[in-house]
């Protein structure tokens, strides 16, 4: 009787550790051993380690089908993945996204559950066309954040549009020749960004976005060279945020003038707009001016006035600060 019982217990330790994960790190180098690892610990959904995926004989990714979460780095290269479908289960990475060298790779489809991730690199996937597949992730979570570099075959990053939380973030994007827009990284806070590098997108051309013109406007750290016309420097790109502000929803019941001016500049507003503070810029985005605490001051005609008198002949940006948000408009001092 205690053979047996010594045997069943042998057993259902067994089988209960089967169905743990493996400790430490994780590296899986063929398909084989992809396709095992969910035969193997089919219980496993919380990784507690890094997670390395490295081979070129590795097509599909089904074998991680129970996953949930990676608590370090998820490495994913030299494979000949189409996407990431074997993935739908995964929520959370707590350490760096990184995907290079994946010379089949069409798209992210399969990371639909996504939300968060520490950083997101994107590098030199051949056949990558877009990011399409991981539409919920909203948050990336500390600085060097997002890098996305020589992708030949990349004309959308739209899918990173949900990304909304990313403090502290560098944005990197670099040596992706067929990318003409930076329309997925329209709703990161200005103030979540710390430095932006745009360098040699020879077709990007749409760099204007309202929290790219805020970041720039604002002196944020940047290196902007050898993209298209739009996007060739900080100075164009700020040039063109003007052209941009047409589709703010308050920007209409902001009036400035006159305009061009050559002293005094008041700020008319209608429709219940409060303005609270005015910030002035040089193309270049040195910040020339800043006015004190506006929303209590008014002229007799209900606007606000502003001396410019300091200001040479040429064209400025004023940022203009409301309790109903934000708004950029071009002035000229003549």
């Amino acid at each position: 009787m205690k053979k047996l019982l010594l045997l069943i217990s042998c057993f259902l330790v067994s089988f209960i550790s089967l169905g743990q994960c493996p400790g430490g790190n994780i590296t899986l180098t063929t398909q084989a051993e992809v396709d095992d690892f969910v035969l193997t610990y089919p219980n496993c959904t919380e990784l507690l380690g890094n997670l390395f995926i490295d081979g070129n004989s590795i097509t599909n990714l089904k074998g991680l089908a129970v996953i949930t979460s990676i608590e370090g780095r998820f490495e994913i290269r030299n494979t000949q993945i189409l996407d990431f479908m074997g993935l739908e289960f995964l929520e959370t990475v707590e350490g760096t996204f990184d995907v290079s060298n994946n010379d089949a790779l069409i798209d992210f489809s399969g990371l639909d559950l996504l939300t968060s991730v520490i950083r997101f690199f994107v590098y030199e996937n051949a056949s990558l066309k877009s990011l399409d597949g991981i539409d919920s992730l909203t948050t990336i979570e500390e600085e060097e954040s997002i890098l996305i570099v020589d992708n030949n075959s990349l004309i959308s990053i739209n899918a990173l549009s949900t990304v909304v939380n990313c403090p502290g973030c560098a944005i990197i994007i670099e040596d992706n020749p067929n990318l003409t827009n930076l329309e997925g990284l329209g709703n990161i806070p200005p103030t979540d960004m710390f430095f932006l590098r745009l360098v040699d997108n020879p077709n990007l051309v749409v760099c204007n976005l309202q929290n790219i013109c805020t970041f720039l406007l604002d002196g944020g750290d940047n290196v902007i060279e050898n993209n298209a016309s739009g996007c060739s420097s900080a100075a164009e790109i700020m040039d063109n945020c003007f052209f941009s502000i047409a589709e703010t929803s308050i920007d209409d019941l902001i009036i400035l003038a006159p305009n061009p001016v050559s002293e005094i500049l008041q700020i008319k507003t209608s429709q219940g707009i409060v303005v609270t503070e005015v910030r002035i810029y040089s193309i270049q985005g040195k910040q020339l001016l800043v006015t004190p605490d506006l929303s209590s001051e008014a002229s007799a005609e209900g606007g606000k006035k502003i001396n410019l008198n300091s200001l040479s002949l040429g064209a400025y940006f004023a940022i203009i600060e409301t309790a109903q948000g934000t708004v950029i408009k071009k002035i000229i001092k003549n």
